[in-house]
């Protein structure tokens, strides 16, 4: 034992073991849809009752477009802003002043829905001196599914699940952290 031990230094002692948390794993839901027929949602959650799965219809925000936004940071006053327009007008770059929000008096160059579109005309603007900046706008749109906790589902065949969701809207199901429902896609 070490502690016998008379030439045992400290630095010889064994480190005390010290009990690393352990995270709970989190909870894994199923998520079954989008459904534009809301009644069909409603005979879903039914139907899984009566399996004795409980689940709900909820509304989800999911992101259904992404824009990419072109501009200059705002300037420090309105007649800067339209020097600069002049400036880009005069080299035929199509722009505007933004009149309001949090980039009032910068200047929009472009809206594009492809990214490597917007970062192409972006690094051909820099060529010219500009520097401009890409705004990621996401558009969301509110969607129903019907949501059920994994480990009621768990005994739901994947044969059950195709006549469940055969006929009407074409809906999907998977699984996703509980917690991450509302990130759908």
């Amino acid at each position: 034992m070490a502690d016998d031990d008379p030439g045992a230094t400290p630095e010889s002692q064994p480190e005390p073991v010290v009990a690393a948390a352990v995270e709970p794993e989190e909870e894994l839901c199923t998520v079954v849809g989008p459904f534009n027929n809301l009644a069909q949602a409603d005979i879903l959650v039914e139907q899984l009752a009566a399996l004795n799965v409980p689940a709900s219809l909820q509304k989800i925000e999911v992101p259904v477009k992404k824009n990419f936004w072109l501009y200059l940071e705002p300037m420090a006053s309105k007649a800067e802003a339209l020097k600069k327009l002049a400036e880009l007008h005069a080299q035929k770059i199509d722009s505007y002043i933004i009149p309001k929000g949090d980039l009032v008096n910068g200047i929009s160059i472009g809206l594009f829905v492809e990214s490597y579109r917007a970062e192409f005309r972006r690094n051909e603007l820099a060529d010219l001196g500009y520097d401009v900046k890409i705004r990621v706008d996401i558009r969301t749109a509110e969607q129903s599914y019907v949501v059920a906790k994994a480990k009621d589902a768990v005994n739901v065949s994947a044969a059950t699940w195709a006549q469940l969701l055969e006929g009407g809207d074409k809906v999907t199901y998977k699984q996703n952290y509980c917690s991450d429902v509302a990130s759908l896609l």
